[in-house]
């Protein structure tokens, strides 16, 4: 072959390759959807679903007791079909019935302490009540100086026959500002008077006993009077009533003096001694 026939072969290997090409590139499209096709037929169908959650037995049996303790009987054994209501075992009885008891004297010693204290506080109401009509009660008899009038008419004596006044006195706000306003206006600023509580204490029944027999003391001394021993600091709003200061005394033993008392009952009481 010569080399013009070389040529021309090569010529048109090239030109079927390019038209091979061109075709291929002209008639291309895109690719389509994919489709799973499966032949027709009878089967069954089935299916995986996966889910969260739990699951409640339709029916359940709870076999655990609710107490603790030694089995001593034992109705049934391992696989036994049981049913409701049915007798299963018996536990040891002396520790529940231990327990019982304990819970019982418990709530028996509640209720003793609730009875105990409902009647503290009935208890207190009534004290409260008592007080409140004793300290009525002295209200009263001190405004009108009841006790002290009567006990002055009882011996036949003026209030400026009495030489010295035993005071109740106990440093009471109550206490004081009754009995100052009412030995005020009964004597008057001028009688001297004190309480020796500050000396003996409050002896409370005795009080009364004690309290007369140092009234006795003065009216047969010399005119030395009890002391009344306090801070010194009085107080404003009360009546200045002539307290006996240390070495103070009279030119003589007064003839008359009187000691009061007023006991927690309401029970109070003036009492006038008398050295003839």
């Amino acid at each position: 072959m010569t080399t013009r026939g070389k040529v021309l072969v090569g010529v048109g290997v090239v030109l079927v390759a390019a038209a091979v090409v061109a075709a291929n590139l002209y008639y291309k499209k895109a690719d389509g959807k994919i489709v799973a096709v499966e032949g027709i037929k009878k089967r069954d169908l089935e299916s995986v679903v996966s889910a969260s959650g739990k699951i409640q037995a339709k029916t359940q049996v709870n076999v655990s007791a609710d107490t603790m303790g030694r089995v001593t009987e034992l109705a049934v054994m391992e696989g036994d079909i049981v049913k409701r209501g049915q007798f299963l075992m018996q536990i040891d009885p002396r520790n529940l019935q231990s327990n019982f008891a304990r819970g019982e004297a418990g709530v028996a010693a509640a209720e003793a302490t609730l009875n105990q204290l409902r009647n503290s506080i009935d208890l207190a109401k009534e004290n409260l009540k008592l007080a409140q009509d004793n300290l009525t009660r002295q209200k009263n008899l001190w405004s009108d100086q009841l006790t002290t009038r009567e006990a002055l008419q009882r011996a036949g004596l003026a209030p400026a026959d009495v030489g010295y006044l035993n005071l109740h006195g106990t440093a009471t706000p109550q206490n004081d500002a009754m009995e100052s306003r009412a030995v005020a206006e009964l004597f008057g600023l001028s009688l001297p008077c004190s309480s020796t509580k500050p000396l003996t204490g409050h002896a409370l029944g005795a009080a009364g006993a004690i309290e007369a027999a140092i009234a006795w003391l003065t009216v047969t001394g010399d005119g030395h009077l009890p002391v009344h021993h306090f801070d010194g600091q009085r107080d404003a709003e009360l009546p200045p009533i002539a307290l006996v200061a240390p070495g103070q005394r009279l030119s003589q033993a007064p003839r008359h003096v009187m000691s009061n008392s007023f006991a927690f009952g309401g029970n109070n009481a003036s009492l006038v001694l008398s050295h003839v």
